[in-house]
């Protein structure tokens, strides 16, 4: 049974246009008062298009591959905060929206970032917060593409810009 409401945003669309959309059920549907609410983000009619597509798509089985490969990558991007002490401070997540705050010694955007190396690696990344990753996969991403995501972040950590370059990582590398 489909929830109350959800959101989407960057995964309906693959990052391509500006879009947010709030889906609701009939019954909240019915609570709905039109003109009384702003919006920040709004679209045009291929955006429109590509949303209906990927809404059309949002099986049982999709919805379900959302909650278990957000639960993964929550396992998996703790487990590296374990491999790498003192690297990642923090994790969190709902579905497929989830960030990794990392340690202060990181710049996390901007020039010479961990966010610009990993974009010039090759990993589409945005920073969120005053430092932290955010990562926003597609709806049908898989374990495999999940662990190289979270190999990459690995590799950026180690081998990847510090705002000083000293420090027990780049050893343990």
């Amino acid at each position: 049974q489909a929830p109350d409401m959800e959101t989407y945003s960057k995964a309906l669309n693959a990052g391509h246009y500006p879009l947010s959309v709030l889906a609701v059920n009939a019954r909240t549907a019915a609570l709905y008062r039109k003109g009384i609410y702003g919006n920040t983000m709004t679209s045009n009619p291929r955006a429109l298009d590509v949303a209906c597509t990927v809404l059309g798509m949002l099986t049982p089985r999709m919805r379900e591959n959302i909650r278990a490969r957000g639960r993964e990558f929550l396992l998996k991007f703790n487990q590296l905060k374990d491999e790498l002490p003192g690297l990642i401070t923090r994790v969190q997540g709902t579905g497929l929206l989830l960030s990794c705050e990392l340690a202060p010694q990181f710049k996390c955007y901007g020039a010479g970032s961990t966010e610009e190396w990993l974009r010039q690696h090759g990993l589409g990344v945005i920073h969120g917060g005053a430092n932290s990753l955010r990562y926003t996969p597609h709806f049908n991403v898989s374990s495999s593409e999940i662990d190289l995501i979270v190999a990459q972040v690995r590799r950026a950590l180690l081998e990847g810009p510090r705002m000083q370059q000293s420090g027990g990582a780049r050893a343990a590398a």
